[in-house]
């Protein structure tokens, strides 16, 4: 929805530039939430998930470093490695998705939901390489797909007054899971 966004952190007030018909769709469905919340009185969220990745969330970056890790000698990735994301676990999005249904007042109100950190996709996917002992090579094509946004961190600030504050860290959560490598990524 928000294209390349100009500054970062994204608000919720960011100009929307849909780059691609996938961004353009989510565009139509916040109008039709606002609409059917300010015409009828149904009561709407918007939600604006940033990089989501868990069990099930397949064909996304990070299940991607993953398959190729186990099944390639090399990772080769799209892009330069120097673009970021906002990762959320689907954990934390299921949190936060309870949050909004308590306590948003439900207006067609837009929401941001991210991490609030900015990764970089190298950092990103070195970090998994380290905790699966992976000896792979990492490597970037250097061609950033049309479409594709260079930077992304979400600011998640009327999702923390909602309650809500992230609780899986990318780090964190293969810390624990493998006892590996600790530490923020930037």
């Amino acid at each position: 929805m928000y294209g390349n966004p100009e500054s970062l952190p994204v608000t919720e007030g960011h100009v929307t530039n849909p780059i691609l018909p996938y961004g353009f769709h989510k565009f139509q469905c916040d109008q039709l939430c606002k609409e059917f919340s300010q015409v009828y009185g149904l009561k709407t969220a918007i939600i604006r998930i940033f990089s989501a990745y868990g069990p099930g969330l397949h064909r996304q970056v990070i299940w991607d470093v993953c398959y190729k890790a186990m099944t390639q000698e090399s990772v080769l990735l799209k892009g330069t490695g120097d673009e970021s994301r906002d990762f959320i676990h689907a954990a934390d999005i299921a949190r936060a998705l309870m949050s909004v249904a308590i306590s948003s007042p439900m207006n067609g109100d837009i929401y941001n939901l991210g991490s609030g950190l900015e990764v970089s996709i190298q950092n990103m996917a070195n970090l998994i390489l380290a905790n699966l002992k992976n000896q792979c090579s990492l490597e970037f094509d250097g061609i950033i797909p049309e479409g594709n946004p260079l930077n992304w961190v979400a600011d998640i600030s009327k999702m923390k007054k909602l309650g809500y504050s992230p609780s899986v860290q990318l780090d964190a959560l293969w810390v624990k899971e493998t006892g590996g490598i600790s530490g923020h990524l930037t």
